[in-house]
């Protein structure tokens, strides 16, 4: 990438927490979908639930005319994909974040209130190496924001300040986290974590253009904001 790539950053309202709840493939989606909307123009449009997303991917799991009680064990990305596609999503006021509810299922107003979010296109990035750092530029170049998920260490749990993030120690590893890109520069390729600004750079760290289009980053999404902001909450 170039010296100063694309950036969504000028887009970043909220540096989001999710707790002790293993939610962070909500909260990716729900920052990336923020950005999104602002980077389209759309400067009120309320920010989308990360709750919600994180219920409709693991409730897409288990279709069963009585599927069993849910548990916060996280989800797939490709889940939220189509709890996007086919469930939609609603504003963080009709389903607030609540960690030590995150089991309970959603009202009817939230319901309500994604139905007409349904639809929503999310491309996967299926390259790798520098060829995913530039499908990625070309994605945030056209408005639209991504979301990666990658293998995380414990180094990475304890990270603060800007430095580069280079490496994932394969002897370290503790699991498997959802982030939300940023931008793209000579650095390497931005996103902003849900940990709160105590982790990090103020919430948000670099990966290296090494480290990013390695195999320790994966479920790579481009998410087509255009046609679905949130114009009100319910």
């Amino acid at each position: 990438p170039g010296v100063e790539g694309p950036s969504l950053r000028p887009h970043l309202r909220y540096v989001l927490d999710q707790g002790a709840a293993n939610a962070c493939v909500g909260f990716a989606f729900a920052q990336a979908l923020d950005l999104g909307q602002r980077a389209c123009g759309v400067r009120n449009a309320p920010l989308p639930s990360a709750r919600w997303l994180y219920y409709a991917a693991r409730r897409l799991e288990h279709e069963a005319p009585e599927p069993p009680p849910l548990r916060d064990e996280g989800t797939y990305p490709r889940l939220a994909v189509r709890a996007l596609e086919t469930l939609g999503y609603c504003p963080w006021d009709a389903w607030p974040y609540d960690a030590a509810r995150i089991n309970d299922p959603p009202g009817m107003a939230a319901f309500q209130a994604s139905y007409d979010q349904r639809g929503f296109a999310c491309l996967r990035i299926a390259e790798t190496g520098s060829a995913r750092i530039e499908a990625v530029a070309s994605a945030l170049r056209a408005g639209m924001p991504v979301v990666f998920g990658m293998e995380v260490d414990q180094a990475f749990l304890r990270h603060t300040g800007p430095s580069v993030l280079e490496r994932v120690d394969t002897g370290a590893r503790v699991g498997g986290h959802m982030l939300a890109v940023l931008d793209v520069s000579y650095r390497g390729v931005g996103f902003v974590n849900s940990w709160s600004a105590a982790w990090g750079d103020g919430g948000t760290a670099v990966l290296s253009p090494t480290l990013f289009g390695s195999d320790v980053v994966r479920d790579v999404y481009a998410l087509a904001v255009g046609t679905h902001v949130l114009r009100g909450s319910a």
